[in-house]
């Protein structure tokens, strides 16, 4: 399962069990053994990945020093691990190496297609004075068979509309588009009402609403607000309590307790619950938080302003090694694009005519693993998401089935 995406990408991969028992008299060496003398015979050829944990990995670098005629790259699901005498190959450190034919893949360079359904969606800019505007281009996503609508959330800001507001008027005016806080302010939303407003909308919308949750920013203008001022560590450690406090507050629990240090719960009844689950999508940057999406997170928000194509394949590493140290499946996580530009524009990144935007969103599938685009149009919002629903998105989808059809059988 952790290594499907790979597989579809024409990797060869045999796993290690993660935490592997050692009988009592067995040392690492015996079972490395076993493992050889099973694979060899099973599989009749070089294995070109292995992975494990830190016992896994010990495995596989003793595989790989004592029998480097079947076993070539090792995959361990921890940032680094340096090696024993024992196993041969002293001061060997670890990180996600993965090979495909002869060509070495490393952190920082192309990602896999997880092969997870494309999506489109638009973000509109939540302005009072353009509401009209607002209206309409949800009116357009609804209509023209894009995904979502992602409205970003910043109570502070004067000319804004109340994001949860527009949300329920959206939703209200819309048949079958989703709708999602691109993303909720946590600091100023508390945790627990913030889920009982999500399940209220999606119970009201029949399954249309999905959580986009971020650790906050502008602490001025929060603390401005009356929120709290909080540090970089003590905004990613509330952004770790809140995701536990939404959870609880959409289970089926007849009362739920829960003691952080910046939120409780003391025997809350929840309810009502969600239609459908709920995906918590963190729109995060760091190392912590995207820990943090690989561990719990049911998707992952960045924005192309800030996390730049040049910087996708190391985040989309931190967030793999935590999903699969955490015994989850990397693909089972959303990637969702925030992609700002103009359809014929200057012909910069998004900036282009259609035939570039196919190719680079195509590419941002294919090669950088994202899924789901949410296109904010730089200027003329109406007819350029008109342009982007019937010209662009249609067309990668055809790309991207396409290079995914021609690829070798996992």
């Amino acid at each position: 399962r952790v290594l499907r995406p790979f597989v579809r990408e024409g990797y060869t991969a045999w796993v290690l069990g993660l935490k592997p028992n050692l009988p009592e008299g067995c040392t690492i060496a015996d079972m490395a053994e076993d493992y050889a003398r099973l694979i060899v015979e099973e599989l009749n050829g070089k294995v070109e990945v292995v992975i494990g944990d830190s016992t896994g990995g010990t495995i596989g670098f003793y595989l790989a020093a004592r029998h480097p005629d079947v076993f070539g790259h090792i995959v361990i699901a921890v940032a680094a691990y340096t090696m024993t005498e024992e196993a041969g190959a002293a001061n060997l450190e670890g990180s996600l190496v993965l090979v495909r034919g002869t060509q070495p893949f490393t952190p920082g360079g192309q990602m896999p297609d997880y092969g997870r359904p494309l999506r489109f969606g638009v973000f509109p800019t939540p302005e009072a004075g353009a509401l009209d505007e607002v209206l309409a281009l949800a009116r357009v996503a609804d209509q023209e068979n894009l995904e979502y609508v992602g409205i970003q959330d910043h109570p502070y800001q004067r000319r804004f509309l109340d994001t949860w507001m527009l949300m329920a008027t959206v939703l209200a005016k819309t048949e079958r588009v989703s709708v999602f806080p691109d993303v909720a302010n946590l600091p100023l939303r508390p945790p627990a009402v913030m889920a009982k407003a999500a399940a209220s909308l999606d119970v009201l919308s029949e399954g249309r609403f999905e959580l986009g949750l971020g650790a906050g920013a502008f602490w001025e203008a929060v603390d401005a607000m009356g929120g709290p001022r909080r540090s970089p560590g003590e905004a990613v450690d509330a952004l770790v309590e809140a995701v536990e406090v939404i959870r609880l507050m959409w289970s089926d629990q007849r009362s739920v307790r829960f003691d952080g240090r910046y939120y409780r719960l003391a025997g809350v009844k929840p309810g009502p619950p969600p239609v459908h689950p709920i995906g918590i999508w963190l729109g995060v940057g760091g190392r912590r938080t995207l820990a943090l999406v690989g561990r719990t997170a049911d998707g992952w928000v960045p924005s192309s302003g800030w996390a730049t194509p040049d910087k996708l394949p190391a985040m989309h590493a931190r967030i793999d090694e935590a999903a699969v140290a955490a015994g989850r499946d990397p693909a089972v996580i959303a990637r969702v694009y925030n992609v700002w530009g103009r359809i014929d524009g200057t012909g910069g990144f998004l900036q282009g005519g259609v035939a570039q935007w196919v190719d680079e969103l195509t590419e941002l599938a294919v090669e950088h693993g994202m899924d789901t685009f949410v296109f904010g149009p730089a200027e003329d919002p109406v007819p350029q998401l008109r342009r982007f629903a019937a010209e662009v998105a249609p067309a990668v989808r055809e790309a991207v089935t396409r290079h995914r059809g021609s690829q070798p059988p996992g």
